[in-house]
């Protein structure tokens, strides 16, 4: 089996995530060995390599490929216009699309942005976020990136990965109303500029602001992440007694196996009390996964 990004389900709230269809939070607190048998192929073509790119693509289809272009992760640089996007066809389905932009909570508050016909719930998922509110509906993804640049100057569009491993996971009526506030009194101060800057690209009619239409109004929409009790993802926000997850990566790629208790997941990590796997770094390595009962 290659190793390819975990898919997200959600029940009540809870993410469920699964490997290859394989699902994984009823092995949350039981042991399991994972073990990268040696081989690599490209996570699209499937092609033998010795070495990936980007996240697990050979060479040539990172070259090639229209999601691994820059523009996909910095949209606000579409070269579309240009007559250079790599595939037109691929451009006009996924870029030219309605997006969605975003407030989410990882360790703090973040903008960002999705396609609609995706789902809020599965991007703030694979970001680890416990919290996340709607802004607006943009028309294209070249839009909905410059309006996401705008806005970064008044909040942060990068997630640091140890601050949301450790971000609280189990909230109390308190801290969900603290976040819920903080979220709902950014978006509040966010929307003037947002609407600001949309008048000045003269885009009116390709942004319908949140709250602006009584059948487009979001409230805060909080997740849970599955955990075992005393692991970061449980742990109150700031605290800084983690005696039983080692908050650094743990070297499989020296090791090449790891038999552990899964202590949790969030986002792409798995997390153990001997260190933390970021799944993305090895995507594309064959692996096998075994789980004792």
């Amino acid at each position: 089996m290659v190793l390819r990004p975990l898919t997200l389900q959600f029940q009540e709230n809870t993410v469920h995530y699964f490997l290859n269809e394989f699902p994984l939070n009823p092995y949350v607190g039981k042991m399991i060995t994972l073990k990268l048998t040696g081989g690599q192929k490209c996570v699209h073509c499937s092609r033998k390599i010795s070495k990936s790119f980007g996240q697990g693509y050979c060479f040539v289809c990172f070259q090639k490929l229209p999601e691994c272009d820059f523009c996909y992760i910095s949209p606000d640089r579409c070269h579309f216009s240009q007559g250079t996007c790599r595939d037109s066809a691929w451009g006009q389905s996924i870029c030219f699309s309605p997006h969605y932009l975003y407030l989410s909570w990882t360790s703090q508050p973040k903008i960002g942005l999705t396609r609609k016909n995706g789902s809020l719930f599965q991007r703030w998922g694979h970001q680890g976020a416990i919290a996340g509110l709607l802004l607006a509906e943009v028309s294209d993804r070249n839009l909905a990136g410059l309006l996401e640049k705008h806005l970064s100057s008044f909040v942060q569009d990068k997630t640091h990965w140890k601050k949301m491993l450790l971000a609280s996971n189990l909230l109390d009526l308190e801290q969900r109303q603290k976040i819920e506030s903080e979220l709902l009194d950014l978006k509040k101060m966010l929307l003037p500029f947002l609407e600001e800057e949309v008048k000045k690209l003269g885009r009116e009619k390709d942004v319908m602001l949140e709250g602006k239409n009584k059948d487009f109004s979001w409230p805060v929409h909080f997740l849970h992440f599955p955990c075992n009790p005393y692991n970061p993802c449980n742990r109150l926000q700031g605290t800084q007694d983690f005696k039983d997850v080692t908050l650094k990566a743990y070297p499989l790629e020296k090791t090449l196996e790891i038999t552990a208790r899964l202590e949790a997941i969030k986002a792409q990590y798995f997390l153990f009390k001997e260190g933390i796997i970021n799944l993305k770094k090895y995507f594309g390595y064959e692996y096998h996964l075994e789980v004792q009962e």
